[in-house]
């Protein structure tokens, strides 16, 4: 079966954040949690797709997300600290 790419498209994702306990080798600690799940959930894309990411923070303290495997050479976006930009409500633009 071949794939077809029919050109950008927007996809969206939904990461509910909350910190719970977990226990591994017999000690438990806080992890961080997205949807339920560490690490957090892949987001699948492609150059030039839209991604929007809704997150709802329930983990009872201010928190940061970054983002591994965005290809970000000769850009704005490329330095050790950068902002992507959001909407109200948490929504993320990459």
């Amino acid at each position: 079966m071949e794939a077809v790419y029919n050109g950008p498209t927007t996809r969206y994702y939904n990461f509910n954040v909350e910190s719970t306990m977990v226990s591994a080798n017999c000690v438990t600690v806080p992890r961080i949690m997205v949807n339920g799940a560490f690490p957090g959930p892949t987001i699948y894309a492609v150059e030039g797709d839209r991604v929007k990411i809704n997150v709802t923070n329930k983990a009872g303290a201010d928190l940061s997300i970054h983002w591994h495997g965005i290809y970000q050479q000769l850009t704005a976006w490329g330095s050790v600290c950068h902002r992507v930009p959001t909407e109200a409500r948490g929504i993320i633009h990459l």
